[in-house]
């Protein structure tokens, strides 16, 4: 499976959501991109100043004090089960079969998936 790297931009309209106190799941294909993204995503979240960052694969996880978060996880995996989501960013390269695995966080998504490259 090919690695995926977020780009900034989505990196940064993830960063928002959650800085609006928005509980944001964001799913890359396979666990190698979802580390990527989880690493990416640490050193500008420290600017906001997270209650709480969390690395484990399958709880890779960055909380705020306004009740926002961010979920890191894999959409080939059962990283996704008992996540509960405002917004959902799934990358472009998501097949049909890993969305059937994040079908439970759409049900409870209030936003349209959003897909980023």
């Amino acid at each position: 499976m090919k690695t995926v790297i977020p780009t900034k931009g989505a990196l940064q309209a993830v960063l928002t959501e959650a800085a609006l106190g928005k509980r944001v799941a964001i799913a890359f294909p396979g666990a190698q991109s979802a580390k990527i993204g989880m690493d990416a995503l640490i050193d500008p979240a420290l600017d906001l100043d997270p209650s709480r960052i969390s690395r484990v694969p399958g709880k890779r996880l960055i909380n705020f004090q306004n009740g926002g978060s961010i979920r890191v996880m894999a959409a080939n995996s059962c990283e996704g089960i008992g996540v509960v989501a405002d917004i959902l960013y799934v990358h472009d390269s998501t097949t049909d079969e890993e969305m059937e695995v994040l079908t439970p966080i759409v049900a409870t998504s209030t936003e349209p998936i959003v897909h980023f490259e």
